[in-house]
Parts: structure tokens; C-alpha cells; sequence
């Protein structure tokens, strides 16, 4: 029944004109999804580290602090989840209402892929949602703005180290797309010949994260063999060729349209919707640089899922909004666009549950174990 449920809301959103009172129905019908929660892959381990965070000296400190208040205030773990998630996907409402007009198509996108994943990996969604809130200041015409988004990179460091690596989107922000591609021809050049060294450590070290670094890399090298890692490396190169794809298409297909649609963030602050597109168009090249990166920790892929949604929020740009008819049920390139747009959320789910194996552990869990629900049955 849960099945069918989800599903049906992922189809609604898709088909339905724009509404908010929909967006806010399907994020409660989310936040009950990830806050009651249960038996995922991962489960245990942040039960463990919830209750016993204080013998864990390697978490990173806010992530950590969020629990040592949790605990503080005598919630148990099932309660710290809810409150989490209630708060994150907020958040995250929030940013997809003011970045695109056609939120309801951008949730039914993220409901595919990766919110399912997002369920099991709480202390990267954590991390990803202060980045996420820090997309508004990428987009933004104000370049000053990238300050802001700086602070948000920091931020959610202190909640995943791996959060670092968003850094890197500054880049589209300030280098043209020719630029882009050198920088990211020479970083990929660089790391290859530097990954049998111990410049990773050396860096690591200066900032003061080496132990968190050398754990890391030592827990991924007995989770991961060569035929793993290349996979992982094949996953990011086809979410790389689709994301593409399905943006060039859009940019130039609507071209016209997009230069005149402006969407407004505060008071004169808008985001131009065709550099919104190119500017995501550059982030995804400059992502390329996890593929060497992986050599250190797999765990890196999931980099990527952070820009998800900026992916989506790109690909809802240029869409007719129709007063009688459905936005799907549109012109022939609306429908184009739509298709695109599935096809790289749903390949993504798919290859994800193909290559980590997950499906009985992830998958199945997140439909067969929600408390809220079978109490329901």
C-alpha cells in the first residue's frame, strides 16, 4: 500500500499545475517517510553513534553537538530523527520555492532519486541541506553572495568532512565555461599523478582533519576493490552524460524563453534562469573530479548527490505553466524536457540500486519498516 502511495504522489506532483498546498502535503508525506524511519542499512550504526557519541572522538564536532543536545534533552533516537528531518525538509522546501516556480515537478524528481537514499545516509542529508541552502547564494546575481555560500560550506564540514569538496562549485560561479573545463582537465591531471603519494596527508594534516582522513581511507579501502571503484567511477560518468544531456537541451531548445524569465529571491536579487542553466551545466564538468578522488574513498560518489537538486531546479526552468491544461501536456518540447528529466532520475535510482546492492537493505526497508505506518496495519 506504501508502495502505491509513493508513487502516486511522485505521479501527481509530475502531472499537476503547480500548487503549494500540494508541495506541502508531499513533504509531510516525506518527513513521515524519513522521521519514523527503520531497519535501513545504516540504522544501527547511527543508533550507536546517537547513544554512545561521546566515545566516537573522530565524529565531526556540530554533527556530534546536534546529538549531545538531542540527548540533553532526553529525546530518544526515533525523536532526534524526526525533528531532524522535519527541519531539513523545510529547509529544503524552502530553497525549491524560491529557486523555481515548478517546485511540485522538482519534489516528484527528488522523491525518485535520492530522497530514498537520503533516508538511510542522515549525516550526509544533514550536511546536504546547509549546502542546499546555500544553492539560492550560487544562482544568485549577486556575486558577493559567495561569501554566504562559503559560510554554508563550512558549516556542513562541521557536520561531514566529506562536505568539503562543495567548495569546488564556487568555481562555475566565477570562471567562464572554457575555464571550467581547463581547470577541471588539470585537477583530474594532477590528482592522477599524485594519488600514490602523501599530499593527501600533508593537507590533511595542516588542516587538522588527518585522522579523520587516514580513518576514512582506511575503512574504504577494505570496503572497496578496484572492480568496485571502477564501477562507482562508470555511475558518475552516465549521471554526468544524462545531467548534460537533458540541460544542453533545455538551454538551447529554450533559449529565448529563458533569457526573459527572471525568478526573484529577495529584493533585487533574481536569478536569470539561462545563467541559472549554465552555471549548473559548469558544475556538473567541474564534478568530474570526484572520478580520480574516488581512488581515496568511495564514499566520494555521493558527493554528487548533493547537486541533485540544483540539477533539478535546472531542469524545471523553461516549462509552460498552463492555466487549463497539465504542465506534461504541453508542447512537444515540454514533453521532451519532461521525458529527459525522468530518464536521468529514474537511470540514477537504478543504477544506484545496482551497483551498491541495496535493495534488501535500503530499499525494501524504507517501504516495509516505517513505524508510523505499521501502526497503522
Amino acid at each position: 500500500m506504501l508502495y502505491i502511495a509513493f508513487f502516486s504522489m511522485i505521479i501527481i506532483n509530475l502531472y499537476a499545475k503547480n500548487k503549494k498546498y500540494l508541495l506541502y502535503t508531499s513533504l509531510a508525506f516525506l518527513w513521515i517517510l524519513y522521521g519514523w524511519s527503520s531497519g535501513n542499512a545504516d540504522t544501527n550504526i547511527y543508533i550507536s553513534r546517537y547513544y554512545n557519541y561521546d566515545t566516537f572522538h573522530n565524529l565531526e564536532p556540530l554533527f556530534k553537538e546536534l546529538m549531545n543536545i538531542s540527548n540533553k534533552l532526553g529525546l530518544s533516537y526515533q525523536q532526534y530523527l524526526i525533528i531532524i528531518s522535519a527541519i531539513c525538509l523545510c529547509i529544503i522546501s524552502i530553497t525549491i520555492l524560491k529557486l523555481t516556480d515548478n517546485f511540485c515537478y522538482v519534489i516528484a524528481l527528488y522523491s525518485i532519486y535520492p530522497f530514498i537514499m537520503d533516508v538511510t545516509q542522515v549525516r550526509q542529508f544533514i550536511a546536504t541541506t546547509v549546502i542546499i541552502f546555500g544553492f539560492r547564494f550560487l544562482l544568485s546575481s549577486n556575486n558577493k553572495n559567495i561569501y554566504k555560500y562559503i559560510i554554508c560550506v563550512i558549516i556542513a564540514f562541521l557536520i561531514h568532512v566529506s562536505a568539503i569538496m562543495y567548495i569546488l562549485l564556487i568555481l562555475p560561479k566565477i570562471l567562464n565555461l572554457r575555464k571550467t573545463i581547463y581547470f577541471t582537465i588539470i585537477s583530474i591531471l594532477i590528482i592522477i599523478l599524485t594519488i600514490h603519494t602523501n599530499i593527501i596527508y600533508k593537507i590533511s594534516s595542516i588542516l587538522h582533519i588527518n585522522t579523520k582522513i587516514s580513518e576514512t581511507i582506511i575503512v574504504a579501502s577494505h570496503a572497496y576493490t578496484g572492480k568496485s571503484l571502477l564501477v562507482y567511477r562508470i555511475e558518475i560518468f552516465i549521471y554526468f552524460t544524462l545531467a548534460m544531456i537533458t540541460l544542453i537541451y533545455i538551454r538551447y531548445k529554450r533559449k529565448d524563453r529563458l533569457n526573459k524569465q527572471l525568478t526573484k529571491i529577495t529584493k533585487g536579487n533574481y536569478i536569470i534562469q539561462s545563467k541559472a542553466i549554465d552555471f549548473t551545466i559548469k558544475a556538473n564538468i567541474v564534478m568530474l573530479i570526484l572520478i580520480p578522488l574516488l581512488a581515496y574513498s568511495a564514499d566520494l560518489y555521493r558527493i554528487q548527490h548533493g547537486i541533485f537538486l540544483l540539477n533539478y531546479i535546472a531542469m524545471s526552468y523553461g516549462l509552460i505553466k498552463y492555466k487549463k491544461r497539465f504542465i506534461i501536456f504541453g508542447t512537444k518540447t515540454d514533453l521532451i524536457q519532461v521525458i529527459l528529466s525522468l530518464v536521468f532520475s529514474l537511470s540514477n535510482m537504478v543504477l544506484w540500486l545496482l551497483i551498491t546492492n541495496t535493495i534488501n537493505t535500503v530499499f525494501y526497508p524504507f517501504f516495509d519498516n516505517n513505524l508510523f505506518f505499521n501502526i497503522l496495519k
